[in-house]
C-alpha cells in the first residue's frame, strides 16, 4: 500500500509512524475482520510497523491510566 509524503517527511524523526499512521486511523475502533483484510493488503515492513505501532499505541494508552511505572523491589 502506497503512503503519500512530502519531501520534507523524509527527514523526519517519525518517518515510520507516517508510513503507518494512515492504515492504522483508517480501523481505530473497526472490527478485527476490517484490521485483518487492512492487515493483508500491507507488504512486509509495513506489517511489522502496523503491528509495533498497534502494540505500541495499546500500551501508551494502558500505562496513561496507571499513571507511571510500576518499581520491581530485588530485595
Amino acid at each position: 500500500m502506497k503512503v503519500a509524503l512530502h519531501a520534507n517527511e523524509l527527514e523526519s524523526v517519525e518517518l515510520s509512524w507516517l508510513c503507518i499512521k494512515p492504515m492504522l486511523h483508517a480501523v481505530r475502533g473497526k472490527d478485527m475482520q476490517t484490521k485483518l483484510e487492512m492487515y493483508h493488503q500491507l507488504n512486509e515492513a509495513q506489517k511489522g510497523l502496523y503491528l509495533f505501532y498497534s502494540y505500541h499505541n495499546h500500551t501508551i494508552r494502558a500505562w496513561s491510566f496507571i499513571g507511571s511505572l510500576p518499581t520491581i523491589s530485588m530485595s
